[in-house]
């Protein structure tokens, strides 16, 4: 431009011919196309912060088809939590049921099929590694809707709670035994007790007699 801001043009040029198909001249059309290249590169800048971010977080990050018959993006937190491959989920949307556990198979379709109705998948189960280790997930889906009210696709996240989940069986079992103690030993600390009740109320017979022999 004149004020000597840059900008982008694209440029187009057709060949004009005759009657004959003679190429005579050439036509140039030439478009500002500096808006759209701004776009495009903003567009870029998100799509790679969002993709770096991605990629580094622990938790498990997926994006799915509106009709939920494809996954559109799977960061690699996926591979270190379910130990499967993030292609093997592209080629099959489906494949991650194969990792449930098969005490919680019900529960997970259950809720699934809950999410069709309500729009929202909250649930903790297990899922079984390919080397035989056993996982606890969190996982929450829920569907994004354009300005419309109609969706466009379906995000999720699942988060690894093997450990609070340990922890939680850790508190339980004290909790039992703890339990099982007080009840020991409340029922060890009955029976001196009964004796030592007994033994008083026989002095006291004892000694009500030897006042009345009086």
């Amino acid at each position: 431009t004149r004020s000597g801001t840059p900008f982008t043009l694209e440029s187009t040029i057709s060949p004009v011919k005759d009657s004959q198909g003679k190429v005579v001249g050439y036509v140039a059309i030439q478009k500002d196309i500096t808006k759209r290249k701004e776009d495009e590169n903003l567009l870029r800048e998100s799509e790679e912060r969002f993709r770096q971010i991605s990629e580094t977080v622990s938790e498990v990050f997926w994006l799915r088809s509106a009709d939920n018959s494809t996954i559109l993006y799977i960061n690699p937190a996926y591979e270190k939590l379910w130990g499967r491959s993030c292609q093997s989920l592209y080629e099959n949307s489906d494949s991650f049921m194969d990792s449930v556990h098969p005490d919680d198979i019900d529960k997970v379709l259950a809720e699934f099929g809950k999410y069709k109705k309500s729009g929202m998948f909250n649930l903790e189960y297990r899922i079984i590694r390919p080397d035989g280790s056993a996982k606890w997930v969190w996982a929450r889906s829920f569907p994004v809707t354009d300005s419309n009210g109609s969706i466009v696709r379906h995000t999720g996240i699942a988060v690894d709670i093997t450990e609070r989940m340990a922890a939680i069986e850790v508190i339980k079992e004290s909790n039992k035994m703890k339990s099982h103690f007080v009840s020991m030993v409340s029922h060890e600390l009955k029976i001196p007790l009964t004796v030592i009740k007994e033994g008083i109320s026989l002095i006291s017979d004892g000694l009500a007699g030897e006042v009345n022999d009086e």
